[in-house]
């Protein structure tokens, strides 16, 4: 339903990295002994954060609900849980209801073997643990390996861009503030010789007013 309401036109490669990283959950957490549950690899539970970027969303949410749980093969269930995951986004880019027939009519038989491996996991069939699943997308793995890269690469350069262009509007305040410090010296020297002719003027004693004196005949 995300997918259709923004309008999003997955490619095989999308699909491959979105499984690449959802492997990668996995095995974290396979890997401490723990599982993740159907419940939280439900396509209603999975966060689409960006164009090629998902994340869990719902972990351990469940087991506070309804307990952890006590099934042996629980790690298994979780391989046949993404491969239900992964089934229904991959379908749902083409528009068809999820079936392994139509991933082996729009995708390569790459992706349907890896499928078809995850969702027969609990029978026992399919990929026996997180180890033989990371083995069949190890060429897809360096993919989004080297794709991770790259664009760290670009964010890096982005950022050495951002501290030059600061180096240089730093210089270029500078450069601004000594030139108002010029205009500023040049005024305040104007304005001190206005003050000090000023005080000169009004420091010399006026001349007393013309005064007549007059011969009075007696």
């Amino acid at each position: 339903a995300e997918l259709k309401a923004q309008n999003m036109m997955l490619t095989e490669e999308d699909i491959w990295s979105f499984l690449v990283q959802m492997t990668s959950a996995l095995r974290a957490i396979h890997e401490a002994g723990l599982e993740v549950g159907p419940a939280a690899l439900h396509p209603s539970k999975v966060l689409l954060c960006s164009p090629n970027r998902v994340r869990l969303g719902f972990l351990g949410v469940s087991d506070i609900l309804m307990g952890p749980s006590r099934r042996s093969d629980s790690q298994l269930v979780d391989l046949s849980a993404l491969g239900t995951l992964m089934l229904t986004v991959a379908c749902a880019a083409r528009n068809e209801l999820p079936n392994l027939e139509a991933v082996m009519v729009h995708y390569s038989r790459d992706l349907f073997h890896v499928l078809a491996g995850l969702v027969s996991a609990h029978k026992g069939s399919g990929f026996k643990d997180w180890r033989n699943l990371a083995a069949a997308l190890g060429p897809r793995a360096f993919d989004e390996l080297d794709a991770n890269q790259a664009t760290v690469d670009t964010m890096s350069m982005e950022m050495m861009k951002e501290i030059e262009n600061g180096r240089i509007a730093r210089f270029l305040v500078k450069l601004n503030m000594v030139r108002v410090a010029v205009v500023l010296r040049v005024v305040l020297r104007v304005v001190l010789r206005v003050r000090v002719s000023l005080l000169l003027l009004t420091a010399i004693p006026s001349s007393p007013p013309f005064s007549r004196s007059w011969n009075v005949a007696s």
